[in-house]
């Protein structure tokens, strides 16, 4: 239709899209509107949970807009053309002449002029401004008063912009969901009583206490914000007054003391404490949490044995909780917790063996432990393990229950596309292990993960140290080397590096680069060291090092070769960040079964002088 309205008047154009929109029944037409004057370029989940919370269904009416053009979902945001923006909001602004008896108000000069004058009326459902840099917006006690049909309120001001009187009221029987940063007062108006209230958001707020004389049960909320509100010494018992409670943030509470027992709050999934200084125990909290998060809580000692009876915790997040000494050997009950991060946790000295039960446990991080001196064994199930900066670690446990990878006749037989969709899989299994800056620790562990590549294991590792393997069969000083292969029964390959010190480090993407020789046929080949799964989930960034670091990586084969040939392999770098110089680096082709353990037998009997006669070594490269 907008094809055909090329050249067309404005006006024509917006009575064909009024006509999709007119072909709406009222939830949809409701959805539409709130979009357009508020949602636009939100995430979908949180529209939908607003949504939700006016009482309108998005599950239908989402679908629905879509289906007729109006709106997209695109990178998981709700958009919209901005013409069906601004015809949205012409709707709403047709609905009266004067602004205070429009449904909506986004627009900050007709809010001003509607609280300031006192002018709003019943027909205000929502209300939406950001003041910005304008001038300071002084509100008298009265200025909602007459709009009690209000159910969003959203307040998106900067400290000392707004400014209320301490009898301010409030008609929020109709309200639902309520945002205001920085919220002046110390407390809630005494006759504030949203019975309807579904969120409660005052991040970065005034407030001492919720309520001065007396609590109001609040049945139907289901997130409470106020995370950052510097002041707030004491919340209430949360349990009595707000018993449907799903979502808690008191992030940066930093005068907060106590928590109250959260245990009759049967339906909270998600608990953040991060950064209240104060709180030196963890309140009891209900057994279906799924995220718990007490990063910064430096004054906590210790977590509960009854950790352990949170079956159903995905997330425990505790770093830079400097005081904490040890972990609970109940953590190993957490049979759901896929992440644990520990970061900075200056004085935790020990894991405990337990650890090892975490049959879902992908990530855990223990950056900068630097009291820990040794790591138990851990679950088979982990796929990134940042223990960088530990600076003390002495010993790992990190067989992850290795098995043999299972590529006899599977392999063999698979088609080029079979291989390339294998690929993919294999990116996706693979393990990083991150030891940089850990000077003390013992190369036993880079000797277990080379015998894991030899067993087909898909693992890089990246730690303090000076040399290539000892087992691996192509070595050079420098960046490149050159070597007769037998492409026959390859599956993989394991590549080393080894990186100057330096005192600004930046560990790039690597690359190495193959050239295949055999008979007049010349061919060439990039393998890149890290998987696009460990690119995307870990970001070492730039930082110092006296020591000289190792990366150890497992490479596999998409294609299958039958023959002989020479290669020559290149060490290289992908980007362009602050290269660290490559000093020695190393390759070990990787057979299938059969003929590994014939070829590893004779590298075992073989001695270093007979490796030195198939080895042709090309000059250091410099980085």
């Amino acid at each position: 239709e907008l094809e055909k309205l090329k050249g067309k008047s404005l006006k024509k154009i917006e009575d064909v899209l009024k006509r999709s929109y007119d072909g709406l029944e009222k939830n949809e037409h409701e959805i539409f509107l709130d979009i357009a004057c508020f949602f636009k370029g939100e995430n979908k989940d949180h529209v939908k949970r607003k949504l939700k919370a006016f009482g309108f269904y998005p599950e239908s009416g989402i679908p629905r807009l879509i289906e007729k053009s109006l709106i997209t979902i695109s990178n998981n945001r709700v958009d919209m053309h901005d013409l069906l923006e601004q015809m949205g909001k012409d709707i709403v602004n047709e609905e009266c002449k004067q602004p205070g008896g429009r449904s909506r108000l986004w627009y900050y000069e007709d809010i001003d002029h509607v609280l300031t004058t006192e002018t709003g009326t019943e027909n205000v459902e929502a209300i939406s401004f950001w003041p910005g840099e304008r001038g300071i917006l002084k509100l008298s006690a009265t200025a909602f008063a007459k709009m009690c049909n209000l159910r969003f309120i959203e307040v998106c001001a900067m400290p000392n912009k707004v400014l209320l009187p301490e009898n301010f009221e409030f008609c929020a029987q109709a309200l639902r969901c309520l945002y205001w940063d920085y919220y002046p007062l110390e407390s809630l108006p005494l006759n504030f009583w949203p019975k309807n209230l579904v969120e409660l958001h005052m991040p970065s707020s005034n407030l001492i206490q919720l309520w001065n004389g007396g609590d109001k049960p609040l049945g139907n909320l289901k997130l409470m914000d106020l995370s950052y509100s510097n002041d707030l010494i004491t919340i209430p018992n949360l349990s009595s007054i707000v018993p449907n409670l799903e979502f808690l943030y008191l992030k940066g509470c930093w005068s907060l003391v106590e928590i109250p027992s959260l245990q009759n709050l049967s339906k909270l999934t998600e608990l953040y404490l991060t950064g209240s200084n104060k709180i030196k125990d963890c309140p009891e909290i209900p057994c279906q949490l799924v995220i718990l998060s007490l990063d910064r809580c430096t004054a906590l000692e210790s977590l509960p044995s009854s950790i352990g009876n949170l079956k159903r915790l995905e997330e425990l997040h505790l770093a830079e909780c400097s005081r904490l000494v040890t972990i609970p050997s109940s953590i190993g009950e957490l049979k759901c917790l896929e992440k644990l991060f520990l970061p900075n946790c200056s004085n935790l000295a020990s894991l405990p063996e337990s650890i090892k039960q975490l049959s879902k446990l992908k990530r855990l991080n223990l950056r900068s432990c630097e009291r820990l001196k040794s790591l138990p064994g851990l679950p088979s199930c982990l796929e990134l393990l940042r223990a960088n900066d530990c600076r003390s670690l002495e010993s790992a446990s990190i067989s992850f229950n290795f098995l043999e990878h299972d590529d006899e006749n599977e392999e063999a037989d698979r088609s080029e596309h079979e291989n390339e969709e294998a690929h993919k899989s294999e990116s996706e299994d693979c393990k990083f292990l991150n030891f940089s800056s850990c000077v003390k620790l013992n190369k036993k562990v880079m000797e277990d993960v080379f015998e894991a590549h030899l067993l087909g294991q898909k693992v890089t590792l990246l730690m303090a140290g000076g040399e290539v393997p000892e087992r691996m069969r192509y070595k050079n000083k420098g960046s490149s080397l050159s070597f007769k292969l037998d492409l026959r029964h390859l599956i993989a390959f394991s590549f080393c590096v080894v990186l100057r010190p330096s005192r600004f480090i930046h560990f790039p993407r690597f690359e190495v680069d193959f050239i295949w020789e055999s008979g007049n046929r010349q061919e060439r080949k990039a393998f890149n060291l890290y998987s696009d799964k460990v690119v995307a989930n870990w970001n070492a960034g730039p930082y110092s090092s006296d020591s000289s670091h190792m990366l150890l990586s497992f490479n596999g084969l998409r294609t299958r070769f039958d023959e002989e040939c020479f290669v020559k392999a290149s060490f290289c770098f992908i980007d362009n960040h602050l290269w660290p110089e490559i000093m020695e680096c190393g390759v070990h082709p990787i057979y299938q079964k059969s003929k590994r353990r014939r070829i590893n037998n004779e590298e075992e009997a073989s001695s270093s002088s007979s490796l030195d006669r198939n080895l042709s070594l090309s000059l250091p490269a410099s980085s």
